[in-house]
C-alpha cells in the first residue's frame, strides 16, 4: 500500500496522541503547580502554532517527505547509495537530522538575532507540554529551511524522514512535560534521550543553564560537545522562564508575535506587575 498520501493524518494522529498523552501525565504527577491560567495559554500557544502553519503553508510550497521522494532517484546525495541497506540508509539520517537540530538550537543562543526570536520559547513563565507548542513562525520556518536543506544534501529514504519528524514530535512534548518522572528512570533514560528533567534545565533563569542542554532527541550531542548542564540544587527550586518576562499578558499572541522585535532582552516585561525573584526593566 501506498503510505505516502496518508503522511499527514499520520503525522497529526501521533502529535495528537502525544500531546494528549503527556497532557495526561501531567494532570496525574505534575511536576510544580502552575501559576498563569491553563486554558489561556493553551489557546495562544495553540494560535501561534496555527499561524505558523499557515505562513509555512503559503510561502514554503514543499514538504519534507515529497522532496525526499523528488529527489530519491537523482544522482546526487551524500545517502544516496544503493550499496547500503535502506534500513542503515534511514539509521543514518535519523542521527544525522538529530545532530542538524542540535547545532540550529545552539546557533539560536549564539547569534544575538536569532536569540532574539528564540526567546519567544523561553519566555514562558509557566512550564508544561503547551510550551512546547510555544515558538516564534520566523523559528519555524528557519528550522523547516534547514530540514529540507539537510534532506538536500544527504537524498535519505523518505521512511527517515517521517522518523525522523515524528520522533522529533513526541520527544518535544515529552521534554515539556510538568510531570514527575520518577528520578532513577529519567537519570537512565538520559544516557540516550533527551528527558524532562535535562530539557527542564535548558529553560532555567540562569544563563549558565539554558545555554546548555540543546539536545532535541539524543543527548548524547551535549554530552560529546560540553553543553550538557546538571542541576545542583533541589529541582523544585528552579525557576523557569527569563526574568525580564511575567504575568498572564506573556503568552498573548499579539506579545509572542512581536516579541523579537522589540528588543534584545525583551526590554518590556509582558505585564507591569512582576513576580517575586524576578527583575523589571
Amino acid at each position: 500500500m501506498d503510505w505516502i498520501p496518508y503522511n499527514g493524518a499520520i503525522y497529526w494522529t501521533v502529535f495528537v496522541v502525544a500531546y494528549l498523552g503527556v497532557a495526561a501525565w501531567e494532570t496525574l504527577r505534575p511536576w510544580r503547580t502552575l501559576e498563569l491560567r491553563t486554558g489561556r495559554r493553551w489557546a495562544n500557544h495553540g494560535l501561534l502554532l496555527a499561524v505558523s502553519i499557515a505562513l509555512l503553508a503559503l510561502f514554503l510550497r514543499v514538504s519534507p517527505l515529497l522532496l525526499a521522494v523528488e529527489i530519491q532517484d537523482r544522482n546526487w546525495g551524500l545517502l544516496n547509495n544503493p550499496a547500503l541497506p535502506s534500513f542503515v540508509r534511514g539509521i543514518i539520517a535519523i542521527v544525522v537530522f538529530d545532530a542538524i537540530y542540535y547545532f540550529t538550537h545552539r546557533t539560536f543562543h549564539w547569534s544575538p538575532w536569532l536569540w532574539r526570536v528564540h526567546q519567544v520559547h523561553h519566555s514562558d513563565p509557566d512550564y508544561d507540554v503547551s510550551t512546547g507548542l510555544r515558538f516564534h513562525p520566523v523559528e519555524i520556518a528557519i528550522d523547516s529551511l534547514v530540514f529540507l536543506g539537510g534532506i538536500y544534501v544527504m537524498a535519505p529514504p523518505p521512511w527517515a524522514v517521517v522518523a525522523s519528524k515524528l520522533l522529533t514530535e513526541v520527544i518535544n512534548s515529552v521534554v515539556h512535560a510538568n510531570a514527575i518522572l520518577p528520578e532513577r528512570v529519567d537519570r537512565a533514560a538520559r544516557r540516550l534521550i533527551v528527558t524532562p528533567y535535562m530539557h527542564r534545565i535548558h529553560h532555567s533563569q540562569l544563563p549558565e543553564q539554558y545555554h546548555g542542554n540543546y539536545g532535541q532527541s539524543f543527548s548524547w550531542w551535549d554530552r560529546l560537545l560540553g553543553t550538557y548542564r546538571d542541576y545542583t540544587a533541589e529541582e523544585g527550586e528552579m525557576r523557569v522562564g527569563l526574568k525580564e518576562v511575567a504575568g498572564e499578558n506573556s503568552s498573548a499572541l499579539g506579545f509572542l508575535l512581536a516579541a523579537p522585535f522589540k528588543s534584545t532582552n525583551m526590554a518590556k516585561a509582558a505585564d507591569p506587575v512582576v513576580r517575586p525573584g524576578t527583575t523589571a526593566l
